[in-house]
């Protein structure tokens, strides 16, 4: 259930701690996700961890055998079926492909894991052309907070991006497959880290490219806010 073609995930352990710690502290992941810039101590992170999480996974490479990313639902509304979702992923040189696979892996199993009806997360208006191609089709751009948000030396728009339980079976499932299966057929089941220059964007790109990316979609997990 939680095994991909290229990635693995598992629960977060505290020992894995200092890897998140330090991938939320990389200038290029940490001054776009949860910390924004800021520098909390490693005690405070450790100590808020786990606060408002339902459930988070370190994202695994099957290739190298060393974790990449992790994900996370959190600040789950039970009343309502809906929580908040991240996947951080790591600034390494990656295919785009490997992080769709641990976007797969993730909502295939918190779908089929827990009851939620919807899955919501938030993005810059600087990252939201990375993926246009995925409007529509695995998620929805429910709304948007004007100037809500600092980066990148000026006040950004935040949208609000969707995925359903049903744009998932319906579409993001299933394309899942044909990806993971296409990739197969390539000769594509390893898949290296190379020199290329890493592209960071805020959700899976649907485009059938497997251009290299380092994914980062900030949601409101219960990693310790700035």
């Amino acid at each position: 259930m939680l095994d991909g073609r290229w990635v693995s995930l598992r629960p977060v352990m505290p020992e894995d701690l200092g890897f998140l710690y330090k991938l939320l502290l990389e200038p290029s992941v940490g001054t776009r996700y949860r910390f924004y810039g800021a520098t909390p101590s490693f005690e405070e992170f450790a100590h808020r961890a786990w606060e408002s999480v339902v459930g988070q996974w370190l994202v695994v490479s099957k290739t190298s055998h060393r974790p990449v990313g992790f994900t996370v639902i959190s600040s789950a509304d039970h009343r309502s079926g809906t929580a908040h979702f991240s996947v951080v992923g790591t600034p390494d040189t990656w295919r785009g492909a490997v992080m769709m696979d641990a976007m797969g892996v993730f909502f295939r199993y918190v779908f089929w894991a827990f009851p939620f009806r919807r899955l919501f997360a938030e993005t810059a208006e600087d990252n939201l052309s990375q993926f246009a191609s995925g409007s529509g089709r695995f998620f929805e751009l429910e709304g948007c907070r004007r100037e809500a948000i600092w980066l990148r030396g000026r006040y950004q728009d935040l949208h609000f991006l969707t995925v359903s339980r049903e744009r998932w079976r319906d579409v993001g499932e299933p394309f899942h497959r044909r990806l993971m299966a296409r990739a197969g057929d390539d000769g594509g089941d390893r898949i290296d880290e190379g020199e290329a220059t890493p592209i960071e964007v805020d959700a899976v790109d649907l485009d059938d490219r497997p251009d290299p990316a380092a994914i980062v979609v900030p949601g409101r997990s219960a990693l310790p806010a700035d």
